[in-house]
């Protein structure tokens, strides 16, 4: 069993810290290599975002993306970063309270929790509803979620959905669903001209540039 997890931490961060009940706003993030089963490796990096007045769980879950990272551990997870995360492949799973080095074994055993993205509220569908996406029966409106609406499958490839045709007359629900989409969206175009500038750095490196 392989696998590189970052534990969101309440302080300093360590095996000897506690789990943080936030991802976005965790002071620090204790990185859990695993090979074999077997502690490998313990880093701990300060979170660049805890102190930013708004957009913390974007940034943060796309620092966390760029450690390289299989899983993320912490009490809770937003909207905006979960939808990173989980578009990075990168597994979420819900602890608090216990301190690191048992989540570690716990998680050895399989004994844990996995957080499941909630669905978005898109247009046509009342807030805390079940989300926009197709209709069991064909068709679009209030189907099963966010992700079966929208087909974006990475930030390297997405397609149009039919929500961004005008419907319905919740014109409020409808503009804030895009705003997020396209704030999203930027986030995603910003994350990839920082891995584009590290591909090029080690191309030229390697080329002895």
């Amino acid at each position: 069993m392989n696998m590189k997890i970052a534990f969101a931490s309440s302080s300093s961060g360590g095996l000897e810290d506690t789990v943080s009940p936030v991802f976005g706003r965790a002071r620090t993030f204790t990185i859990v290599e695993l090979e074999n089963g077997e502690i490998k490796n313990v880093t701990t990096i300060e979170n660049p975002a805890v102190q930013l007045p708004g957009g913390a769980g974007i940034q943060t879950a796309q620092f966390i993306a760029e450690q390289g990272v299989t899983h993320v551990v912490a009490g809770n997870f937003g909207p905006n970063s979960s939808m990173i995360l989980a578009q990075m492949g990168i597994e979420m799973i819900r602890m608090e309270g216990i301190k690191i080095k048992d989540a570690v074994e716990k998680i050895k055993s399989g004994e844990y929790q996995k957080f499941e993205i909630q669905p978005v509220p898109g247009p046509g569908a009342p807030v805390g509803g079940p989300g926009f996406g197709p209709r069991p029966g064909g068709g679009w409106g209030q189907g099963r979620g966010f992700f079966q609406a929208w087909p974006w499958q990475g930030p390297w490839s997405w397609a149009p959905s039919p929500w961004m045709e005008p419907i319905g007359p919740e014109r409020d629900i409808e503009i804030q669903y895009l705003e997020l989409q396209k704030r999203m969206i930027e986030e995603q175009i910003n994350f990839l001209k920082r891995v584009l500038e590290e591909i090029e750095r080690k191309i030229r490196s390697l080329k002895g540039i």
